[in-house]
């Protein structure tokens, strides 16, 4: 009885640490910049890594794109992952190099989804990296709208242009 309630104890002390552990990595996300990603990956503990991956496991989709792009939205700003593709190139670092992207794999692995093959969401974390800068400048042309309390007439073509003074024009295709 005495080691029941000595085992009931330090699960329960376990779980409080690792509740206090989890909170402090959350408050360190989202990342800003690849230096935020070395510095985050670098202080990361094996047990910082189980946490994070049972915190993911647990993120909300109703399907794997979404799931996907949940756990990354929460890890990564759009600014940080312009900065990387899936294998890494010239100009961009590798993704799947990164011990963040194996908690993702990780977690993705462990959750609930019937996942056929590896390639399913890869794919999906590739696409999502590739369409970083543009929902980059969505959002720019969205706030530039919301400046100028405008919408977006449906069915045509704007586009925002800004030069290098941060000058601001907003051109109708359909008058060109």
């Amino acid at each position: 009885m005495l080691q029941k309630t000595v085992n009931h104890l330090m699960t329960r002390r376990e779980a409080a640490s690792s509740s206090t552990e989890l909170q402090d990595l959350l408050k360190k996300l989202p990342l800003k910049t690849p230096l935020d990603v070395e510095i985050f990956q670098d202080n990361l503990t094996d047990s910082g890594q189980r946490v994070l991956v049972q915190h993911f496991k647990l993120v909300s989709g109703s399907h794997l794109l979404n799931f996907v792009r949940n756990i990354i939205r929460s890890i990564f700003k759009d600014e940080c992952l312009t900065a990387y593709c899936w294998t890494g190139s010239e100009k961009k670092k590798s993704f799947q190099k990164l011990l963040l992207c194996s908690i993702i794999i990780d977690a993705i692995e462990g959750s609930t989804f019937v996942i056929g093959n590896r390639i399913e969401y890869v794919r999906v974390i590739r696409d999502y990296l590739s369409q970083a800068q543009n929902r980059i400048n969505n959002r720019e042309k969205s706030a530039m709208f919301k400046k100028h309390n405008m919408k977006k007439p449906s069915g045509s073509n704007i586009h925002i242009q800004i030069d290098g003074s941060s000058t601001a024009s907003i051109v109708n295709n359909n008058t060109l």
